[in-house]
C-alpha cells in the first residue's frame, strides 16, 4: 500500500481532533499566557497535520517528511512549556516575535533607511527584544528535548526516572532537518548520473516510507500535544478518540517496510 492509500484515515483521525477541541469549548484564562500558547500550538499542529496530508496526497513525500519537523518542534515547545516555570516560559514564548521584530529592524537600518521608522509602540517592542539572551532562537530544541519532563504521570517504568524527548531529537527532529534545509541527502530523488541529459523530477516521489513516516510523526506529535493541553484544562480526550489514533498509528507503524518504530507517548490520566 502507498503512502496515499493511508491519507485519508490519517485525515479522518485529524478531523476528530478538530471536532473535539472546537465541541470542548476550551476557554483560555484572561492574563494566563499558558493556556493561550498551548491552544495556539495545538491548533498549528492541527493544521500542520492537514498540510502533511496535502503533500502525501499529491506524492510530495520528501517535501511531507520535512514539514513533519515542525510537528515534532510543536511537541518540543509543548513539553518544554509546560513542564515547570510555565507562565513564565509562555509569556516569554509568545513575546518572542519582538525578537524577529527587531531583527527585522536591523535589516531596515542597514538595507532600507529611506523607510519609515516604526512608531512607538513598535519601538518599545524593540527594547523589550533586547532582554532576550538570544534574538535568533527562542530555546534551543536539543535543550527543550533533553529536559526531564516533571509530571509524575510521565515516569519511565524501566528507569523510574521522568521522561527525556532525546529520541525525538536526535532520530527524527535532525532526520527531518535534512528536508527542511535542502541538505545533500534530501537531493537523491532529483540527482542526474554524470553523462545522462538532466531531467527535473517529475511524477510522484518514490522514497513512499518519507511519505508515511510523515503521515506518523504529525499525527503521533499532535496526538501528545492534544493530551498536554488537555492536561492543561484538566481534562482529557474520550476513550474512543484514543482507541481510533493508536488505531491510525498502528496500521502507518506496520506499514513501514524497513522500520518498525515506537514512540512513547504520554499516557491517559
Amino acid at each position: 500500500m502507498t503512502p496515499e492509500d493511508f491519507e485519508p484515515e490519517v485525515s479522518f483521525a485529524l478531523a476528530a481532533i478538530r471536532s473535539e477541541l472546537d465541541s470542548r469549548y476550551l476557554c483560555p484564562r484572561q492574563q494566563v499566557d499558558l493556556d493561550r500558547a498551548l491552544l495556539a500550538l495545538t491548533s498549528k499542529a492541527l493544521a500542520l497535520g492537514q498540510a502533511v496530508c496535502h503533500l502525501v496526497r499529491g506524492r510530495f513525500y520528501g517535501e511531507a517528511f520535512g514539514l513533519a519537523r515542525s510537528s515534532v518542534e510543536a511537541f518540543l515547545l509543548v513539553k518544554y512549556i509546560s513542564n515547570k516555570d510555565a507562565e513564565e516560559r509562555a509569556t516569554s514564548y509568545l513575546n518572542f516575535f519582538k525578537a524577529h521584530l527587531y531583527n527585522a529592524e536591523q535589516i531596515r537600518k542597514k538595507h532600507f533607511s529611506k523607510v519609515k521608522r516604526p512608531g512607538a509602540v513598535k519601538r518599545q517592542w524593540l527594547e523589550d527584544a533586547k532582554k532576550f539572551p538570544s534574538r535568533r532562537s527562542w530555546q534551543n530544541p536539543y535543550n527543550m528535548a533533553t529536559e526531564a519532563y516533571l509530571d509524575p504521570r510521565e515516569t519511565d517504568p524501566r528507569t523510574g526516572k521522568p521522561f527525556q524527548a532525546e529520541f525525538d531529537y536526535y532520530g527524527i527532529y535532525e532526520h527531518t532537518s535534512h528536508y527542511v534545509h535542502c541538505n545533500s541527502l534530501a537531493l537523491i530523488p532529483h540527482l542526474t548520473s554524470g553523462g545522462v541529459p538532466f531531467k527535473t523530477l517529475s511524477g510522484p516521489d518514490r522514497d513512499g516510507e518519507k511519505g508515511l513516516l510523515a503521515l506518523h510523526y504529525t499525527l503521533a506529535y499532535l496526538y501528545m500535544i492534544c493530551i498536554i493541553a488537555f492536561r492543561q484544562f484538566d481534562t482529557e480526550l474520550p476513550p474512543q478518540l484514543h482507541a481510533q489514533l493508536d488505531t491510525v498509528l498502528t496500521k502507518l507503524r506496520t506499514a513501514l517496510p524497513s522500520s518498525r518504530i515506537t514512540f512513547a507517548k504520554p499516557k491517559a490520566p
